[in-house]
């Protein structure tokens, strides 16, 4: 919704999950989890909002921080904090280079469990989110290694198949 602009529907959305977030935090239902989510959630906010970046961005630092602080093997943690630095500022410490060591870190997590490598979409979407960073820092062979694991995963996917994998293959030869 963001990415097509339909703020109004992302609101609904967003507002949902705040609420399924709150109810399961005053279950103590996975709090590492929720704080992780609760930290892309409020990035969501930004995306929609981004003047409200200087008062919500260290909210969600935080809250990345704090997830990963409660499990050190929480990937969703780290994919935040990698999500963080990718799509902070450099004037405020963003930095692709540093959100790849944290998606690593995840993707590391992440391939010591069967639950994230079994049709799990958050496998996925760190996987191409891998691609589509070494591609912004101009590291194409690393780009094209993580377009054939993705599609050795998951062949079928689409946007890696038909969009990043090609053009990928067509930076490489450039």
């Amino acid at each position: 919704c963001i990415g097509a602009k339909n703020i109004k529907e992302a609101e609904i959305y967003l507002k949902k999950s705040e609420d399924a977030i709150k109810l399961l935090e005053q279950k103590n239902y996975n709090l590492s989890a929720l704080y992780a989510y609760k930290a892309a959630l409020t990035g969501y906010k930004i995306g929609m909002s981004p003047y409200k970046a200087p008062l919500l961005g260290p909210k969600s630092i935080e809250l990345a921080k704090k997830s990963v602080r409660l499990d050190s093997m929480n990937a969703l943690g780290y994919m935040q904090l990698g999500n963080i630095a990718y799509y902070a500022p450099k004037l405020f410490g963003g930095s692709k280079t540093e959100a790849v060591k944290h998606y690593l870190k995840a993707l590391s997590i992440m391939e010591k469990s069967k639950v994230y490598k079994l049709q799990n979409w958050n496998y996925l979407n760190l996987l191409s989110t891998l691609i589509n960073a070494y591609m912004d820092l101009g590291e194409y062979q690393n780009a094209k290694k993580y377009c054939i694991k993705t599609l050795a995963v998951e062949p079928d996917f689409k946007w890696v198949k038909n969009n990043l994998y090609p053009t990928v293959l067509k930076k490489i030869k450039q």
